[in-house]
């Protein structure tokens, strides 16, 4: 199967249960990362959402981290 035809396929399958599906090419990166924001008890929140290629290159790692402090932090040093 070509890749589109994969990422077709996933798409897909997952349209019904996701808002939002992306698709993350690795091959020729080691690793990929994005932040985002999101609302959490009614008060945004700023998180991190990165993968990794695993050293034996066949598994990835999935990492999720909350980054709300060092936003803020960055937000009261530009305002001083």
């Amino acid at each position: 199967m070509k890749e589109k035809e994969i990422y077709d396929h996933i798409a897909t399958s997952l349209a019904e249960d996701y808002e939002a599906i992306y698709y993350i090419n690795l091959e020729n990166r080691k690793s990929f990362s994005y932040k985002y924001r999101i609302m959490v008890n009614g008060e945004p929140r700023h998180f991190q959402f990165s993968m990794l290629k695993a050293s034996d290159n066949k598994h990835i790692i999935l990492c999720e981290k909350d980054i709300e402090d060092e936003i803020t932090a960055e937000n009261l040093q530009r305002n001083v």
